[in-house]
């Protein structure tokens, strides 16, 4: 037998400011709500892993790595302009809103002695400076007065994230790794969404459709992608035989969905200071240039819950299902490191108690029926390692107090 300590330490300073001005100008057939500002901030980020394994005799176990950093240390600066006006006509029934934006970011990067040791081998850390210019364009259409439609055109830019960029982690007890992606580029992008609201006195409800489509979409290591270079191996590095995941761009992505809301109360029908709410969510991803699925699309999932909070105020409860359907061998792509899923469902049981103004008591009962499951997005972190230590808690607890100023 042998014990394991882990630590890991992630350190953020984050200095910025931001300005944001309005204008209000009146025409006879039209009002502008005209807004533009700026946003700045830096963000300094440092991360550690540090660990040790003693045996069943207390003597400590070498293992190399240790100490090490995912990422070298590095100082991001981020600049954005913005203009929007909200253009209200017809009387207030048509809104149009469009707007630019010009976001500006760059990142460098400092290895230190303690990152090159823990990352030997790999390329050299990269700096990066990318901006973009994007326009977007949204519509509200008032039909009724409770039914409306929507609709809004927006563009996109994701520069590399620098924690992917320079991205290094090797564990050697189970034998994969993370390396860095020094041809990281920046990721754009064309979006459509339209939808339908009603809004009642008793039910709330609205369904959107939506359609993305990405160039050099940035698929993340942290969502286990192996890159194409290493799934010609099966995601194998050939040099020391690790399982190997690695950012990458992807030349063209498609996305599409739908989500649907809901929120009722139920006074309606004789049901007293009960509510009933949920959502529902589907998406597809497609790799357009290998003609596979994407990997990091989540499952269909639904949300329903059932809530009651007293006349008073002072104590309420909510009972929630979570229903997630399976990942099969048709929702990843050909060579994945990640594995099928099964679809699960399950029950949350929470309520609160006020004690004066400001503190409430808080209690949970989770996974009312003791299901074993695993989320998808937690089979990233699986690779060769035993599937069961990712399956989610049990039947589990949780007390709380909270204080409000």
């Amino acid at each position: 037998n042998q014990s394991r300590t882990r630590d890991s330490i992630f350190q953020q300073k984050i200095v910025g400011a931001n300005a944001q001005l309005t204008s209000v100008v009146l025409t006879e057939s039209s009002s502008h709500m005209i807004t533009y500002g700026m946003d700045y901030y830096t963000t300094e980020n440092e991360s550690i892993r540090d660990g040790a394994t003693i045996d069943a005799r207390g003597n400590p176990v070498f293992e190399s790595g240790y100490p090490t950093r995912d990422f070298p240390r590095t100082e991001v600066e981020n600049l954005a302009f913005f203009l929007q006006d909200e253009i209200e006509m017809l009387d207030g029934k048509l809104l149009l809103s469009p707007g630019l934006r010009y976001d500006k970011n760059e990142a460098k990067a400092d290895a230190d002695l303690i990152y090159e040791q823990g990352n030997p081998g790999g390329p050299p850390p990269i700096d990066f400076n990318e901006s973009d210019l994007t326009f977007k364009f949204g519509a509200v259409l008032q039909l009724s007065e409770d039914l409306s439609i929507f609709g809004r055109f927006s563009e996109g830019f994701r520069a590399p994230p620098f924690d992917d960029a320079n991205l290094g982690f090797k564990n050697f007890r189970s034998q994969y790794k993370f390396v860095s992606a020094p041809d990281l580029t920046s990721e754009t992008s064309d979006g459509l969404e339209i939808g339908v609201r009603i809004v009642r006195s008793f039910f709330d409800a609205s369904l959107a459709v939506f359609a993305n489509d990405y160039e050099d979409f940035i698929a993340d290591a942290a969502g286990a992608h192996c890159s194409s270079y290493y799934r010609q191996f099966g995601c194998i590095d050939p040099s020391d035989g690790f399982l190997t995941f690695q950012s990458e761009n992807i030349a063209g992505v498609s996305i599409e969905g739908a989500e649907l809301r809901f929120s009722v109360d139920l006074d309606a029908i004789g049901m007293s200071n009960f509510g009933l709410q949920g959502a529902i969510a589907y998406a597809d991803g497609e790799d357009e240039e290998a003609n596979e699925p994407l990997d990091s699309i989540q499952p269909l999932t639904a949300i329903i819950g059932m809530s009651f909070d007293s006349s008073s105020g002072v104590w309420g409860g909510n009972l929630i299902w979570t229903g997630v359907k399976s990942k099969d061998e048709s929702d990843l792509s050909t060579g994945s490191a990640l594995m099928e899923t099964s679809g699960y469902g399950i029950f949350d049981l929470t309520g609160y108690y006020r004690v004066g103004d400001a503190f409430s008591l808080n209690v949970g009962i989770y996974n009312l029926a003791d299901k074993s499951y695993i989320k998808w997005a937690d089979t990233a972190g699986i690779g060769r390692d035993a599937s069961a230590r990712f399956t989610q808690p049990g039947t589990n607890f949780s007390l709380g107090l909270k204080y409000e100023l």
